[in-house]
């Protein structure tokens, strides 16, 4: 990034600096993770103040000095109360935030799509579209797929044998395993939700509503270990969710 313009962004994390100022971790909808100074942001008079905090979706306007960016306006879009208030829901918009944090720098490959669907699924929550297990779910399924990491779920994943009937799952192997590899894989009975990661694949983040239905904390707690063991992403705030 060289000379600054507005850029619409999401705070993944706020750490207090100084006397009044904040350092914050943004995910930028054009150029993936930020780190910018917000100075003043803590002062109660601060025009930034509630720009400054995490989840707010705001435009940020920048001024880059050396290799630092300072934020000197922001406009906000949306500051996800509703997610914000509810443990359920700001427990599973936490991981996302602890996810996005994860990736590398800016210009990340595929960072405007995962902004998308952090957006969306925030707002899902935010207007009751989509309760913190089916938008956790969604989120962590797109997440693999952009990580390219995505599960084994029609072919063995040590073999690579068809598999018609998905019985058994193996997260350190690399998704379902058939009947024969189970044993060696260190398998376990595949959640009865299994079947739903391929569907969830496929809808767009606009689109998260039709992927509500039929989702618990067991596919949660399944993406969650399988990112650990497949990508080795660890999201400890996973810990709290459940």
């Amino acid at each position: 990034m060289n000379k600054l313009e507005k850029q619409l962004c999401i705070v993944l994390r706020a750490v207090n600096y100084r006397d009044n100022d904040k350092i914050l971790t943004l995910f930028s909808q054009e150029n993936g993770k930020l780190t910018a100074s917000a100075r003043g942001a803590r002062a109660m008079k601060s025009a930034i103040r509630a720009a400054a905090q995490p989840f707010c979706c705001a435009e940020y306007e920048f001024y880059q000095k050396k290799d630092r960016l300072y934020i000197t306006n922001a406009l906000i879009k949306q500051e996800f109360f509703n997610v914000q208030n509810d443990y359920g829901k700001f427990t599973a918009g936490c991981v996302m935030l602890e996810f996005c944090e994860k990736i590398p720098g800016e210009d990340t490959p595929g960072g405007g799509r995962l902004f998308s669907v952090l957006a969306h699924t925030l707002y899902a929550m935010e207007a009751g579209q989509a309760g913190p297990d089916e938008a956790l779910a969604y989120f962590l399924v797109q997440a693999a797929d952009f990580l390219g990491i995505f599960p084994a779920l029609r072919f063995c994943a040590v073999c690579g044998a068809e598999i018609k009937n998905v019985t058994h799952w193996s997260a350190r192997e690399g998704g379902c395993v058939c009947p024969g590899c189970a044993p060696a894989a260190r398998s376990k009975n595949a959640p009865e939700s299994i079947g739903r990661i391929a569907v969830l694949r496929g809808v767009r983040p606009a689109d998260i509503r039709a992927a509500c239905g039929n989702i618990d904390g067991t596919l949660v707690s399944t993406m969650a270990e399988y990112l650990l063991e497949a990508g080795d992403v660890k999201l400890k705030t996973m810990r709290y969710y459940q």
